[in-house]
């Protein structure tokens, strides 16, 4: 490999690392928000707590709600995913993986894919 090919490949390495890290920053938050809306909104329809407490926890939940809403950070962390996927497929394939190796992590992928939320990021490859 030449100097250059070897330069832009270190460069392609580092955008799917940071495209990884988004990926887990956005699922991340996604998760957190999801998790405190659930968990409020229990909390305030229980009615365990009366006056102030309820009161703040209904706050919080909306400012969470609002924030999911205008962030959508499970779209932006399907769409980071995909991209990190696509240019770590992309990679392995020219370094010289064995195209049926190539296919068998792209499927693996696409299984993993479907786990988490379906219909929210078309299948790669």
């Amino acid at each position: 490999m030449a100097s250059g090919e070897e330069d832009q490949i270190k460069i392609a390495m580092e955008r799917c690392t940071g495209w990884y890290r988004r990926f887990v920053f956005w699922r991340l938050i996604s998760w957190g928000l999801t998790a405190i809306i659930a968990g409020g909104s229990a909390f305030v329809a229980s009615q365990l707590s009366e006056g102030h407490p309820r009161e703040i926890m209904a706050l919080v939940v909306a400012t969470c709600a609002s924030i999911q809403a205008a962030l959508a950070p499970a779209s932006k962390a399907a769409a980071f995913r995909q991209a990190w996927v696509i240019l770590d497929l992309s990679l392995k394939e020219f370094v010289g993986l064995p195209s049926t190796l190539v296919q068998a992590i792209q499927n693996g992928e696409n299984q993993i894919d479907q786990t988490h939320v379906v219909g929210q990021s078309p299948q790669i490859g």
